[in-house]
């Protein structure tokens, strides 16, 4: 909380002292009872138990083992996938159903625990992100100077300045599209009335990046910028992602329902009502989440184009009914803000015409950056601190649960199974464990996260995206989890000597 109180105090103004630690006596007593409880009915249950058992039945183990052939009765297909080992294995389950089930429900609740956290970590991300602008710059520089060559030469010394880490010229021209009802989310059909055409229209913002920046886009999205140079089949990179706020209640999402290579026809905006617009079509060549820097969130109304220099000329001039420079704007990142703002206006002093405006977006910026981090810090450490406790869990249950059957490993021991099947029959055990709990513990947290997802509509609507990493790695880990504890416990108990844990009487 000290280290974090700073991100705080850039994004909130509600108060003076940050973010400060209140220790709850009310929670700390309820822990308290929780735990005393939890303890009192551990030890009172088998205590009851075995005060209903007479003691030469207790010393005899007359009443240990109630089984018959029909309840660890195997499927012949067993034996036939899994060997002897596994049908060994689960016979071994069938006859310890309450220490099996006991294991299985822990591993449901660890599964559980773990993938609804995760669930929710990226749902908070989502949320988060929606209130957000998405500044991804510094500063931001105009030029009021009507030449083009000039603001070109302007721009290009301030990009050299010293305290300059990033730089991008970014020309911007509109446009619009209609689009059919197969081409749009369903979303967007919710927030974008159609017209008399049965079309939608959605204005295009075409964004033009220079050489250097266009290049180093197109490579982090996983494209080449050479198929981007094309002036007779031009292409374009869209920005797939808008949100909206109405009636007190953010939306974000897709925005197109298009792959890549399909083609919109993009119309200008006349300025004349006889005057028919012109148009052009143009090439998704990849469709993508990622903006490239200068380049904020959009709306729904809105669709982001991500073009080179050689499509954007004769793009823009196709859009205008009467030619004229695009606007150009510079975007800027920097070690120190204050000082390059300091640098810039000095710099717009010295020009012999047009004039700099410069706006300085380090603090908001960084307020948003901030409280993403600040979020970051407590979603991800609550993953960290439940992954503990799952896996302090799973341990626990398993190493526990094999212990107890020191007595059961021996008499295999002594009858001739080796150390190879041995730990086969393990591995198949710890296979079973994981495929039970998985069986009930996958629906259960989808169950559970889709209530969480529920509960935040009122004032989110993202759509529900199902976490497949997230379930991944959990269905990953539980059988690595699993396993290595078997293992770990079994190896402990092959160290002992057969004869001594037969003579254990406490199984």
């Amino acid at each position: 909380i000290k280290a974090i109180r700073p991100l705080l105090q850039s994004f909130t103004t509600f108060t003076s002292t940050g973010l400060e630690l209140v220790i709850s006596p009310l929670a700390i007593a309820v822990a308290i009872v929780f735990a005393v409880l939890t303890i009192l009915i551990s030890a009172w249950i088998p205590a009851r138990r075995a005060s209903k058992i007479m003691p030469i039945d207790a010393i005899r183990q007359s009443k240990e083992i109630k089984l018959t052939g029909k309840k660890v009765k195997t499927a012949r297909l067993t034996r036939i996938l899994f060997g002897f080992e596994g049908e060994i294995a689960l016979k071994n389950l069938k006859r310890n159903r309450k220490k099996y089930r006991a294991t299985v429900l822990s591993l449901i609740i660890s599964i559980v625990l773990f993938l609804t956290v995760s669930n929710y970590a990226s749902i908070l991300k989502e949320t988060s992100q929606v209130s957000t602008e998405g500044y991804n710059f510094d500063i931001w520089v105009r030029s009021s100077n009507s030449s083009v060559e000039d603001i070109k030469n302007v721009y290009s010394k301030i990009s050299g300045l010293d305290l300059v880490t990033e730089s991008s010229t970014i020309k911007t021209s509109l446009g619009h599209m209609l689009l059919d009802a197969s081409q749009v989310s369903e979303t967007l059909k919710q927030i974008v009335t159609q017209n008399d055409q049965t079309k939608y229209d959605l204005s295009a913002q075409f964004y033009c990046l220079d050489e250097n920046s266009f290049d180093t886009y197109a490579k982090s999205i996983g494209v080449d910028p050479d198929d981007y140079q094309n002036e007779s089949t031009p292409k374009a990179i869209a920005i797939n992602y808008a949100k909206n706020i109405g009636d007190d209640k953010y939306t974000a999402g897709e925005a197109l329902s298009m792959k890549p290579g399909q083609q919109v026809e993009i119309l200008s905006f006349a300025s004349d009502e006889e005057k028919q617009p012109t148009g052009m079509n143009l090439t998704l060549g990849a469709i993508t989440s990622q903006r490239p820097m200068g380049v904020l969130n959009s709306s729904y109304h809105t669709i982001s184009f991500i073009v080179s220099e050689k499509v954007f000329l004769p793009l823009s001039s196709k859009l205008s009914d009467e030619p004229q420079d695009p606007d150009q704007n510079l975007f800027l990142n920097t070690s120190d803000s204050d000082k390059l703002e300091k640098q810039i206006n000095d710099f717009s002093k010295e020009l012999s015409k047009g004039e700099l405006f410069v706006t300085n977006i380090t603090a908001k910026a960084k307020s948003e950056q901030d409280m993403l981090l600040f979020l970051g810090v407590f979603v991800y450490g609550f993953i960290i601190l439940i992954s503990l406790i799952c896996l302090a869990n799973i341990f626990n249950t398993i190493s526990t649960n094999i212990a107890l059957r020191r007595k059961e490993f021996a008499m295999l021991r002594s009858v001739g199974m080796t150390p190879q099947g041995f730990n086969k029959m393990i591995r198949f055990e710890s296979i079973f464990y994981g495929m039970k709990a998985l069986l009930y513990g996958l629906p259960l947290s989808v169950v559970v996260s889709l209530l969480l997802f529920r509960f935040q509509e009122n004032s989110f609507d993202l759509g529900f995206i199902f976490p497949w990493v997230s379930y991944c790695v959990g269905i990953v880990l539980i059988f690595i989890i699993v396993t290595a504890t078997m293992l770990y416990s079994s190896a402990k108990i092959k160290k002992e000597n057969i004869i001594d844990a037969l003579k254990e009487e406490n199984m």
